[in-house]
């Protein structure tokens, strides 16, 4: 009894370490994932549900320009803060001080922010627009309230 009540014990002193770093891995890349998704949904539009077939065989879905409320509210969050090492001199060639500590708090911060997806520019979404728009003839009434088609074809209403 005392080795099974001894192995949950490692168990439980290992995981207070462990599990913490998982969750955290596996939350950074929801996240990340979550902010491709945005920055996809602002680029190319929502889905209207209209497949076209090209010339040569291929398939596609057309899509419509996001309103400018919710491309607002995917874009309202700052731009990720600019990652630069400390300078190991100052102005005058004197090394400067705290720079091992400085060094560490970069590495720390270029970790913490790797893969992460910064929101689109001015200029990114205004290509898009662009290229949404070259589309002649669009099927479908691009009003407020129409969100594109579920999978099942049904319009989403949100």
């Amino acid at each position: 009894m005392s080795s099974r009540s001894s192995q949950i014990t490692e168990t439980f002193r290992w995981g207070v370490i462990v599990f913490p770093i998982i969750a955290f891995l596996v939350t950074k890349r929801i996240c990340v994932g979550l902010q491709r998704q945005d920055a996809n949904r602002i680029l190319h539009g929502y889905e209207t549900g209209v497949i076209e077939r090209t010339p040569d065989g291929a398939f596609s879905e057309r899509h419509a320009p996001l309103p400018t409320e919710i491309q607002y509210s995917l874009t309202t969050h700052d731009r990720l803060p600019a990652l630069e090492a400390p300078p190991e001199t100052d102005k005058n060639g004197v090394a400067a001080p705290h720079s091992r500590a400085a060094k560490i708090r970069a590495k720390a911060r270029k970790f913490y922010y790797h893969g992460a997806v910064d929101k689109p520019t001015v200029e990114d979404v205004h290509h898009a627009e662009e290229h949404l728009g070259e589309i002649e003839g669009h099927p479908v009434e691009l009003g407020d309230d129409f969100q594109g088609v579920s999978e099942t074809g049904v319009p989403r209403v949100h």
